[in-house]
């Protein structure tokens, strides 16, 4: 099995995908600048007279910034490896093996310098690589997006909410208990479910007032 040399995967992806279609817009419109000139070519007996008359028009290419695609992924594959190795062990590897001076391991350097940071620097906690404070060649762990979880109703809400109803469970299912008045006391028959709107506000109850309201209901 043949060994890859990791700058090299890196350029194999070539130019960027919208660096292809930047450079053949360019060459689209250079070429239709070049057909509309041989056309009005058609109607000119000396060539010299032509040409004197378009010199200022003369279709020019215009430059177009290089972008290329790398692969990255086995550049920082090879950087995982290296987890818990001192810095000079890991960056003075990199430079000894890929010299800058060459096109391909100009590359690989230059991405090496923006995946990792010092871990005391807090502009740059961003890079998913950091050498911490003992020195060693880490990375650096990913932080979750904190989850924000909407205030629990209130017990006002809740009232408006049931509107002197209870709420009763059957099952797997949620029902709405409705008072039917009585000479002695207030007795609840089973009415409809809950609908997709009172489900949703059920769920903003925390569990132990859920627990609350459903032991209130005439179905235990």
């Amino acid at each position: 099995m043949a060994t890859k040399n990791l700058a090299r995967t890196m350029i194999e992806g070539g130019r960027h995908e919208f660096n292809k279609f930047e450079r053949r817009l360019e060459t689209r419109i250079m070429r239709r600048v070049v057909r509309n000139l041989f056309n009005e070519a058609v109607h000119f007996h000396d060539m010299t007279e032509f040409w004197e008359s378009t010199a200022e028009s003369e279709p020019n290419l215009q430059p177009v910034e290089r972008e290329f695609n790398d692969k990255l992924q086995p550049f920082r594959r090879w950087l995982e490896t290296q987890d818990g190795k001192p810095e000079q062990s890991v960056l003075g590897r990199l430079k000894r093996r890929f010299d800058p001076r060459r096109l391909r391991n100009w590359h690989l350097a230059e991405h090496a310098s923006l995946v990792w940071s010092y871990a005391w620097d807090p502009e740059l906690r961003h890079r998913p690589f950091e050498i911490g404070e003992d020195g060693n060649f880490r990375r650096r762990p990913e932080r979750l997006p904190k989850r924000r979880f909407a205030p629990e109703p209130g017990t006002a809400e809740i009232a408006a909410w049931r509107n002197g109803r209870l709420v009763g469970k059957r099952g797997c299912l949620l029902f709405w208990f409705n008072p039917v008045p009585n000479l002695f006391e207030t007795r609840y028959r089973q009415s409809k479910r809950l609908t997709e709107d009172d489900l949703v506000f059920w769920k903003k109850l925390s569990a132990e007032s859920q627990e609350k309201l459903l032991a209130e209901a005439p179905t235990r």
